[in-house]
């Protein structure tokens, strides 16, 4: 009972780890959520980033058309343009690096979790089928030992019903002992009470003086 308390306890507790686990896996899937939302918020930059882009191209058409209007700028516009382009292009190439960074960390990170939950997970399994084996070898020793206790249960009352009956005989023996010894008594005691009895009648038929009278009765057999 004992080992299989042992048993029913680890089996708790592997739940309780399945259970954490799960909780771990929750907390897992609220960071993926974070993520997701972080990467919805670069999303949103990166679409706020094409706006400005887009606002850099209306502001580069603008310039175009002021170039077209001011011929007598041509290189300063240039160089405006060029500029705001490679702004563009360098704040384009940021965002994509970032977003490409936060989604392979992401991914490595929910690799990295998958495996250990299967880790996990299959160190449970294997806890949970030893401790089954474990409570079947118990269930077997706890029948095994079922039957012995039987089997000395019926052996201890074979021996109380042969003690009843040997003390049943040792009772018919002693009473046959008793009266066997009863008569051996009272064949003892016959013979002295016949001599008593004659000694009696011999004294009432020759009666004689007290000393001599004294004498014999000093003489007569107890």
């Amino acid at each position: 009972m004992r080992l299989k308390s042992e048993a029913q306890q680890a089996i708790a507790a592997a739940d309780t780890e399945c259970t954490d686990a799960e909780l771990r896996v929750d907390l897992l899937r609220q960071e993926m959520t974070g993520l997701r939302s972080i990467l919805t918020a670069r999303d949103v930059e990166l679409a706020d980033l094409r706006a400005q882009n887009a606002s850099v191209s209306e502001c580069c058409a603008s310039l175009d058309a002021a170039l077209k209007d001011r011929q007598t700028q041509p290189d300063a516009a240039a160089a405006e343009r060029a500029g705001l382009d490679h702004m563009h292009a360098k704040a384009l190439a940021d965002a994509q690096h970032r977003y490409e960074a936060l989604s392979t960390q992401l991914l490595q990170e929910t690799a990295h979790q998958r495996e250990a939950l299967k880790k996990e997970h299959q160190q449970f399994v294997s806890q949970l089928r030893f401790a089954e084996r474990r409570i079947a070898a118990l269930d077997g020793e706890r029948e095994r030992l079922e039957g012995e206790l039987a089997q000395e249960r019926g052996t201890r009352q074979q021996a109380v019903g042969e003690a009843l009956a040997l003390k049943a005989v040792n009772a018919t023996q002693l009473d046959e002992l008793m009266r066997i010894l009863s008569a051996i008594d009272a064949r003892r005691r016959a013979p002295v009470a016949s001599a008593g009895r004659a000694t009696a009648r011999r004294m009432k038929a020759t009666p004689k003086s007290g000393a001599a009278t004294r004498a014999k009765k000093s003489r007569v057999p107890r």
